[in-house]
C-alpha cells in the first residue's frame, strides 16, 4: 500500500494540491482523496507557506516541502508524461508545450523545476528569476518564480541586489518590491546600501504603493545606527521616493532614533539650521523635545515658551502623545500646569485622545479640564471615536460619558450624538440606529434632533 502527503499550497498563492509517494515510487493524481487504501498525513501549513525552502530534517515525511524531492529515485520514479529535462530552459519549454497537462500536472512539473533549480548555482537562479518575473510571463511560470525569488533573496542577500541592478525598468517596478521586502526582514543593512548607493532614478523605478512600507522599515531601522542615522534622515527627506504619509511616519521614526541618541545636541543643530536660514525642521525638534521630555518635563516646558517660534500645536501634540503612551501622568500634569492658560484646552485635548486607546477614565478626567462647550464637544467625540475603536466600549458607556460631560450643556448634547451617529453610519449602520434608541428625550428633544439627522441622512 502507498502513503501519500497531501499538501495545500493555499498559503503561497498557487491554489493546488500536490500528492507525493512517501513510500515505494511514483507519483499520482488525486482522483479519489476519501479512497480507503490512502493513508492521509497532516502537513504543518505554516511551513509549507515559508515557500520552497524546508529547514527540516529530511527524515521526517511530514516535513518535506512539496517542492523538493529527497532523493534521486524520487524523481526518477514520476510517472507524468515529460522527462527531466538537462536545463531549466529544456524543461520550462516542453511544460509550456505540453498543453495536454492537466492543470495539476502542470503545477506539479513547475514544482520539480523550481526544486531543481534550488540546488543549481546562484548565476543559474538568476537567470531562471530574470527570464520569467515579467508581468507579461506564464502566469503559473510568474508565480512559481515569485516563491523562487523570495527564497533566493532570503539565502542569497547580496546576489538578489545584484538583480536589483541588472533588471529591466518594468521588472524593477513589479518585483524590486518583493526582492527589498524579504531583505528587509532578514538582511536590513544589504538592502539600505542599495538604497543609498544606487541611482536614484533607479530607486524611483520600484512600486512606490509597493514599497512605502517597506522603505520606511529599513531607514527606521538603520538609522539605530548612531553612524548612518543622520544619512538616513537626509535620504528619507527625497519627498519624490514615496508618498507624502510614508515619508512623514519614517522622518518620525528617524528622528526618534537620533534623539534616543543625543537629545539635547539634536536640538542644538536643528535650532541653529532653523536660526541660520528661518526654516526650522519641526520633525527633528519635536523628536529631540520629546525625548528630553521624559527626562525633564519642565525644561521642556520652559524651552517652548522661550521659542515661540516652534511652539506649534504639533510640537505639543507630539509631546502629549509621548507622554501618554509612556504612561507617565504626573509629567503630564506638570506639563499641564506650567503651560500658559491659552494652550490648556488643546493640552487637555491632546491628552484625552492620547488616553482614549488605553484608559478611558484619564481620558474623561482631561476633558473635564476645557470649559469651552464647542470645544469640549468636538475633543469628546474625537476621543470616543478614536475609543470605540482601541477599546472595548459600548454604546451604553458612549451615551453615560456623552450625558455625563455634557450636563451642563444641554445644546451641545445633540451636535455630540450627530456626530457619533454620523462615525457609527460609515461602518455599522445597526450600531447607528441603536444609537437613537439609548439616547435619552430631554427637554431640548436630543433624541428627535438625532432622528431628524439620521433620517435626512438617508435620504
Amino acid at each position: 500500500m502507498y502513503k501519500l502527503t497531501i499538501s495545500l499550497l493555499a498559503g503561497v498563492g498557487l491554489g493546488y494540491g500536490v500528492a507525493v509517494l512517501t513510500q515505494g515510487t511514483g507519483m499520482t493524481e488525486l482522483s479519489n482523496p476519501n479512497a480507503p487504501q490512502l493513508d492521509v498525513k497532516p502537513v504543518n501549513l505554516d511551513n509549507v507557506k515559508r515557500g520552497l525552502s524546508s529547514t527540516h530534517s529530511p527524515t521526517d515525511p511530514q516535513s518535506k516541502s512539496p517542492a523538493v524531492f529527497q532523493d534521486e529515485s524520487e524523481a526518477k520514479g514520476n510517472q507524468h508524461s515529460l522527462d527531466i529535462a538537462a536545463s531549466w530552459q529544456e524543461q520550462v519549454a516542453l511544460i509550456q508545450a505540453n498543453t495536454d497537462l492537466s492543470a495539476v500536472d502542470s503545477r506539479i512539473e513547475i514544482l520539480k523545476l523550481l526544486s531543481g533549480l534550488q540546488k543549481e548555482s546562484v548565476s543559474a537562479q538568476q537567470d531562471f528569476l530574470l527570464a520569467n518575473l515579467h508581468p507579461n510571463s506564464d502566469a503559473s511560470l510568474r508565480e512559481a518564480s515569485f516563491l523562487l525569488l523570495k527564497d533566493f533573496a532570503k539565502r542569497h542577500p547580496s546576489s538578489a541586489v545584484d538583480l536589483l541592478n541588472i533588471m529591466t525598468d518594468e521588472q524593477l517596478a513589479d518585483s524590486g518590491a518583493a526582492i527589498m521586502h524579504t531583505l528587509t526582514q532578514n538582511s536590513v543593512d544589504v538592502a539600505y546600501e542599495w538604497l543609498v548607493n544606487a541611482d536614484l532614478d533607479r530607486v524611483k523605478q520600484v512600486d512606490s504603493s509597493k514599497f512605502g512600507h517597506t522603505l520606511r522599515r529599513i531607514l527606521s531601522v538603520a538609522a539605530q545606527d548612531p553612524n548612518i542615522g543622520k544619512q538616513a534622515y537626509q535620504f528619507a527627506k527625497q519627498s519624490d521616493l514615496w508618498l507624502k504619509a510614508n515619508q512623514k511616519y519614517a522622518l518620525r521614526d528617524i528622528a526618534s532614533s537620533l534623539a534616543q541618541q543625543e537629545p539635547y545636541s539634536l536640538l542644538d543643530q536643528a535650532m541653529a539650521a532653523g536660526n541660520d536660514n528661518g526654516q526650522y525642521d519641526m520633525i527633528l525638534v519635536s523628536g529631540a523635545l520629546t525625548e528630553i521630555a521624559k527626562q525633564d518635563v519642565l525644561w521642556t516646558t520652559d524651552f517652548l515658551i522661550d521659542n515661540p517660534k516652534i511652539n506649534n500645536k504639533d510640537i505639543k501634540r507630539d509631546l502629549i502623545r509621548s507622554l501618554t503612551q509612556a504612561d507617565n501622568p504626573e509629567q503630564l500634569k506638570q506639563f499641564y500646569q506650567a503651560m500658559p492658560s491659552q494652550d490648556k484646552a488643546n493640552i487637555a485635548a491632546y491628552a484625552a485622545q492620547g488616553y482614549a486607546r488605553t484608559d478611558m477614565e484619564q481620558s474623561v478626567d482631561w476633558l473635564k479640564k476645557i470649559d469651552n462647550p464647542k470645544k469640549l464637544t468636538s475633543s469628546l467625540t474625537s476621543m470616543l471615536v478614536t475609543a470605540k475603536y482601541s477599546q472595548d466600549i459600548s454604546l451604553n458607556d458612549q451615551v453615560n460619558i456623552v450625558e455625563q460631560l455634557l450636563n451642563q450643556h444641554p445644546q451641545n448634547k445633540a451636535s455630540a450624538y450627530k456626530r457619533l451617529y454620523a462615525s457609527l453610519s460609515r461602518s455599522d449602520k445597526a450600531q447607528a440606529n441603536a444609537l437613537i434608541e439609548l439616547v435619552p428625550d430631554d427637554e431640548t428633544n436630543t433624541r428627535q434632533q438625532l432622528q431628524d439627522f439620521a433620517n435626512r441622512r438617508k435620504r
